[in-house]
């Protein structure tokens, strides 16, 4: 990790402190780090006490590891023109069910994408770059509220070969009426069964009531610095796939003592039926309904922020077995986290405790056995850019 990163300052090294003919200060760059360290204990599904009448066993396990280990390179070619570079490797130290610890690094690039603002109205975004229809998918990771992002907010990322919820393409992103209506439309690479598979399309609008957001990033909460009102909305498609996507979100400093944060988004999936067999997202994308919620008070006075999350996954794909199947791809999760913030988001520490609801198959009446799991992940994070 150390010589990559020797690497990325001495590759970029030309621009730091780069001046332009004008004065201007041109080209430039900065460099960070984001550091997600990682103890969970949670409940596993087993299998070894389980007969027709059902019956699954739990046992509690356990994992610390590196969640995110991230290094971020960002800056300026030009007034106009930016670009941003991030390479991750998750998941270091992660134990397997065999019990093997992941120890060997694997760095990846995660980011990869430069932009040109033409105008307020209308700028340019190319390369790899994450993709998303929903607030919450949107997120920069160093300002979540919650440990991570929601659990199913990432559902396009195997059915559409995407790394992370990354995808390449070109994407246009500008502002309206203000600089208050925001609009995202793009055209990414998508699935590719061959080379003549059609392109994912994706578009989003939001909506600021007040403060504006001008990042590629959305922020998770701003921890009682800004007043936040807005209002979002998205599509995802391409051949016979669709997802539809609105949410909201509030962020304001409504009591002596604190700032109130809530995010709330809805989104509906569908695959339909194949059309002509190039793209075929049958059975990927069964027909379902996602709906994400957190809120948390942040109290400044304490560093301190406790919150709420729920999560629901609704299969609704028309099945031949009574819906025994959009069972066990059904599930929903509900926790109580808190979070302290010694620095803000450049140093925190946060814990989550989830109870997480599925469904298990068994060969008996009903066929499938509902089961509820416990989770607490603990979460020290790192971060400068």
């Amino acid at each position: 990790m150390q010589r990559l990163l020797y690497f990325y300052i001495l590759l970029f090294l030309p621009l730091i402190g780069g001046a332009s003919d004008n004065g201007a200060g041109y080209p430039n760059i900065k460099i960070g780090v984001l550091s997600q360290f990682h103890v969970m204990h949670y409940e596993s599904v087993n299998t070894a006490n389980l007969n027709d009448a059902g019956g699954y066993g739990l046992t509690w396990e356990r994992q610390m590891y590196l969640r995110r280990m991230r290094v971020l390179i960002g800056g300026n070619i030009s007034e106009r023109t930016s670009f941003f570079f991030e390479t991750d490797a998750p998941n270091i130290g992660y134990v397997n069910p065999s019990g093997e610890k992941n120890m060997r690094l694997s760095v990846f690039v995660q980011d990869a994408q430069i932009q040109h603002v033409f105008s307020d109205h209308i700028g340019l975004i190319a390369g790899l770059q994450l993709v998303g229809i929903t607030r919450n998918g949107l997120q920069s990771a160093a300002s979540l509220m919650a440990v991570d992002y929601g659990a199913y907010q990432f559902f396009a990322s195997g059915p559409l070969d995407n790394l992370a919820g990354r995808d390449l393409g070109i994407n246009l992103r500008g502002f309206l009426f203000d600089r208050r209506l925001e609009y995202r439309a793009g055209l990414y690479s998508g699935k590719n069964d061959d080379r003549t598979s059609p392109y994912r399309f994706t578009a989003r609008f939001n909506y600021s009531f007040f403060d504006r957001e001008a990042g590629f990033f959305y922020t998770g909460t701003t921890l009682g610095k800004g007043k936040i009102v807005s209002l979002g909305g998205g599509i995802d498609m391409q051949e016979n796939y669709y997802g539809i996507a609105a949410d909201a979100f509030f962020d304001y400093p409504l009591f002596p003592f604190g700032s109130l944060t809530a995010s709330v988004s809805y989104v509906s999936i569908d695959s339909g039926k194949p059309r002509d067999g190039r793209t075929d997202f049958s059975g990927q994308f069964p027909r379902q309904n996602i709906i994400f919620v957190e809120t948390g008070l942040f109290i400044p006075s304490l560093n301190f922020q406790p919150y709420l999350k729920y999560e629901l996954k609704d299969v609704r794909e028309d099945t031949n077995d009574n819906g025994i199947a959009n069972k066990l791809r059904s599930g929903d999760r509900i926790g109580f986290g808190c979070n302290y913030y010694i620095s803000a988001h450049r140093m925190s520490v946060k814990l989550l405790y989830e109870r997480i609801s599925g469904n298990y198959p068994i060969a008996a009446l009903p066929y499938y056995e509902s089961v509820q799991r416990n989770q607490i992940v603990l979460q020290i994070q790192y971060f400068t850019f």
